[in-house]
């Protein structure tokens, strides 16, 4: 009996191990140009960074992709690059990209704007990427309170504000796909992030709450957390007095790059995974670590802040 329990639990520990691998196996190109092509996705934080490598991304599979930021110039540059890259044949000339100004932190004009997106591409959106966001440095006792209020209304109330405006168009379609761009912060905070890892956690609270209220809406809603990332958020993060902090701490300048992520963001999406966490290995388990051994994961990160106050963690 105990010979037959063994081979039977060995049995299933390899049945988990292939159905974990078929899950998390990465979609073929030919399986994402079926579940993409033709759909329309709005990219929020589009015009760098993150948000310009999931344009590329997507569009590489004839999505009509939709960039929008703040920054309207350099929206329309990096449009030209996309048409460039990935020209469109006669017939899928319809897929064509829009650029479209969005402040996502101005929330009393984004149900207009969504509007007005929705009207250029047939009352239509299939995919929203809310990407767009905002870092900050230093500790909560030195931050005046508007650095809080910034990171929160872009991270947090900026994202809530799009999702709204765009639900009533995916529930009148019948489907859809919200994709929130979280981060490892979503699940860890760390020291001298606390804006920013309240807004995240915030984030990630309400699209777990919405993932099972939209179900019956044919709505998808993925959350994916990345570690660090090669881009400038880190430099474009506000200190302590709302100045930007200008420099680029060393584990971003050893990041990941945005278009490894924005590949992840794009198989979560075939995929229709609620959660991806893109990050090495040691990353992924932090939160597990902190849930387990809540003393440990609290010693390093004290080590941390240590460290940082002693002025210790490289810049460039």
């Amino acid at each position: 009996m105990g010979f037959c329990s063994f081979y039977g639990f060995v049995a299933v520990i390899i049945c988990l191990i292939c159905v974990l691998y078929l899950r998390n196996r990465a979609p073929r190109k030919d399986e994402k140009l079926k579940k993409l092509k033709g759909k329309v996705v709005l990219i929020t934080g589009a015009s760098s960074g993150l948000g310009k490598a999931c344009c590329f991304e997507f569009r590489k599979y004839v999505c009509k992709v939709v960039l929008c930021s703040r920054n309207l110039e350099e929206l329309k540059r990096v449009q030209k690059q996309l048409e460039d890259t990935y020209p469109l044949p006669p017939e899928e000339e319809g897929n064509a990209s829009l650029v479209h100004k969005l402040d996502v932190a101005d929330i009393d004009t984004v149900a207009e704007n969504i509007r007005n997106v929705a009207a250029l591409c047939g009352n239509r959106i299939d995919i929203l990427v809310n990407n767009a966001g905002i870092g900050n440095k230093e500790s909560a006792l030195s931050s005046i309170v508007e650095v809080f209020k910034q990171v929160l209304q872009v991270n947090l109330l900026g994202s809530i504000a799009t999702t709204k405006a765009v639900l009533p168009h995916m529930v009148s379609q019948g489907s859809g796909h919200i994709v929130g761009i979280g981060s490892i912060q979503s699940k860890v905070a760390i020291p001298f992030r606390s804006a920013y890892s309240a807004s995240k956690h915030g984030a990630h609270g309400f699209y777990d709450s919405l993932r099972p209220e939209v179900h019956q809406y044919n709505i998808k809603v993925t959350t994916v957390n990345p570690g660090y990332i090669n881009t400038n958020i880190s430099k474009n993060a506000l200190k302590a007095d709302g100045t930007k902090y200008r420099r680029t701490e060393n584990e971003y300048l050893t990041g990941m790059t945005p278009e490894f992520v924005a590949e992840s963001v794009v198989n979560s999406v075939v995929k229709g995974w609620s959660e991806n966490t893109v990050a090495p290995i040691l990353y992924k388990y932090v939160p597990a670590l902190g849930f387990l051994f809540p003393g440990v994961l609290l010693y390093f990160l004290q080590r941390r802040a240590a460290q940082h106050k002693q002025g210790t963690r490289k810049v460039d």
